[in-house]
């Protein structure tokens, strides 16, 4: 019986003079046996923000990689707003709040010792018919140049008012006002409280020297306030 099967064979599709149709036949048999033996992984989609040096380069599985952190930045604006008298404020209905001046001065009586100055006053005076002050000084070396300086409160720096050229020894007036007609040679402001000195720049002793300091009250009840 083996014998008749094998005749059949050679009668069918292996006979000796060949079968075109079963050559063929075999080789995609023999091809589809390789390709799942040796199958490849699937490779995963482009994602070039994956990086993983883990992994080896025959493995293109994107679930191996590390997870990544998204990191978002967010932008917050702040306006800030400047008030007439120089302040930030966050809103602008603050400028109309003016914060309490720290005025207890207690003016520096000794800068004047040892130096060029012979004597610097301050008192009050009328200015054309209007609420005022003189300065007077008088100086042994003549400066480069005065410069009028005030500051409004304890904490603050000293700022410059009013600025000359140097002489040996003059008169300067300032009216007190809000609506100044300009008939001073500088204006304060009522209803304050300054310290007020003078700043000699003694550009022949290459140095700088200050007077005394000096309380100007503005308020009402000052003597430098009077009817008019």
């Amino acid at each position: 019986m083996e014998k008749g099967i094998l005749n059949n064979l050679n009668k069918g599709i292996f006979k000796k003079d060949g079968n075109p149709i079963a050559l063929i036949f075999l080789v995609i048999i023999i091809i589809l046996f390789f390709a799942f033996v040796f199958k490849k992984p699937v490779e995963c989609p482009d994602c070039p923000e994956c990086i993983c040096p883990e992994c080896p380069d025959c493995v293109m599985d994107c679930s191996l990689c590390p997870e990544k952190t998204k990191t978002e930045i967010e932008t917050i604006t702040i306006t800030t707003y400047i008030c007439p008298d120089k302040r930030e404020v966050d809103n602008p209905d603050e400028c109309e709040h003016k914060p309490e001046l720290d005025t207890d001065f207690e003016p520096i009586l000794t800068n004047e010792k040892d130096t060029s100055i012979i004597n610097v006053k301050v008192n009050p005076a009328y200015v054309k018919g209007k609420n005022g002050g003189e300065v007077y000084f008088k100086m042994g070396v003549i400066p480069n140049d005065i410069t009028f300086e005030i500051k409004e409160d304890i904490n603050q720096e000293y700022k410059e008012i009013y600025k000359m050229d140097g002489l040996f020894e003059k008169y300067k007036y300032f009216e007190i006002c809000d609506e100044c007609t300009g008939g001073a040679d500088f204006n304060l402001e009522k209803n304050k409280v300054y310290l007020f000195r003078l700043k000699f720049n003694m550009t022949v002793l290459d140095k700088v020297q200050y007077s005394n300091e000096h309380i100007i009250n503005t308020n009402p009840e000052s003597n430098y306030i009077r009817d008019v």
